[in-house]
């Protein structure tokens, strides 16, 4: 596989699970009320089937399955949405790290096979309503990992995030 070879994905659902703390308020909490809670911490995690899930390579776009055509005992795709930290810059708009992978594993000629993308990205995430439904989008470094058996090959280049969850 070509070095150079630009890697692209674009992923589907997830759903995320975020804590919020916020950096303004002491031990007794905050001694106004209606004082604005400033800026607080984030942690969320989530798991989910990966829909839509690609890859690019020399141009062209291919999905998980495209790539382990002819496979058997192929595993569903999953999407892991591994670690989003970072800070809440308001009660509805959240800035940070996404760490997430998707991957599928099968047997090709009888040998484990394996196609994964790893994404370390900076992201923004923007819940309407302060809750529930969000949408995130951001970009980074994409890792993506073909594994045949007896040979693998590794690339890593652009990625993108851009979903709803």
């Amino acid at each position: 596989m070509n070095s150079f070879c630009r890697v692209a994905v674009i992923g589907g659902l997830s759903c995320a699970i975020a804590g919020f703390a916020p950096a303004a308020i002491g031990a007794e909490g905050p001694a106004d009320k209606s004082e604005s809670r400033g800026f607080g911490w984030y942690v969320g995690t989530g798991i989910g089937p990966g829909f839509g899930a690609k890859y690019k390579l020399n141009g062209r776009s291919f999905t998980f399955d495209d790539g382990l055509q002819g496979a058997t005992d192929k595993s569903p795709l999953i999407a892991l949405n591994i670690v989003n930290a970072g800070i809440a810059l308001s009660p509805s708009l959240l800035f940070g790290f996404s760490g997430s992978a998707v991957a599928m594993t099968g047997k090709v000629l009888g040998n484990d096979a394996q196609l994964q993308i790893n994404n370390y990205f900076a992201a923004l995430t923007w819940f309407p309503a302060e809750q529930g439904f969000f949408v995130r989008g951001g970009g980074g470094l994409s890792s993506f990992l073909i594994d045949t058996g007896p040979s693998s090959d590794h690339a890593r280049g652009f990625g993108i995030l851009l979903g709803p969850g």
